[in-house]
């Protein structure tokens, strides 16, 4: 359910692709020595100029910079607020009128006793 939130939320469409290849990230640079968040993402900036983006991508067989710039005009702003993790899971509520999630019990009305509920958990909220 949570990808169906977040394609609503942020307005996308989405596209599932199966590949018979198993992903295995490679090391570029070796021997370097990043002291802070702000050298690596300098390093980074530099590293996609020159290396990452001028390559051709073997799925697409397109230079990823010059591959940004035509879909550039297609991005939109991101949502004014921020989209929110929910996990979902169904639980059956108990005679005791509770269920159980992430070790934690919540109650439930009566009438629901045998039923089952869906939890919807974010950061700071359970709703049953």
């Amino acid at each position: 359910m949570s990808i169906e939130f977040c394609n609503k939320f942020f307005g996308l469409f989405y596209e599932i692709l199966a590949s018979n290849k198993q992903w295995s990230p490679l090391v570029e640079v070796s021997g370097l020595h990043i002291k802070d968040i702000h050298e690596a993402n300098a390093h980074l900036v530099e590293w996609v100029a020159a290396v990452a983006g001028t390559r051709v991508h073997g799925t697409t067989q397109e230079r990823p910079l010059m591959r940004f710039e035509k879909e550039r005009a297609h991005l939109r702003a991101l949502p004014a607020n921020r989209y929110e993790v929910v996990t979902w899971k169904q639980v059956k509520l108990h005679p005791d009128c509770h269920v159980v999630f992430d070790y934690g019990y919540y109650s439930a009305p009566h009438r629901l006793v045998g039923e089952k509920l869906w939890i919807k958990a974010t950061p700071h909220r359970v709703e049953v």
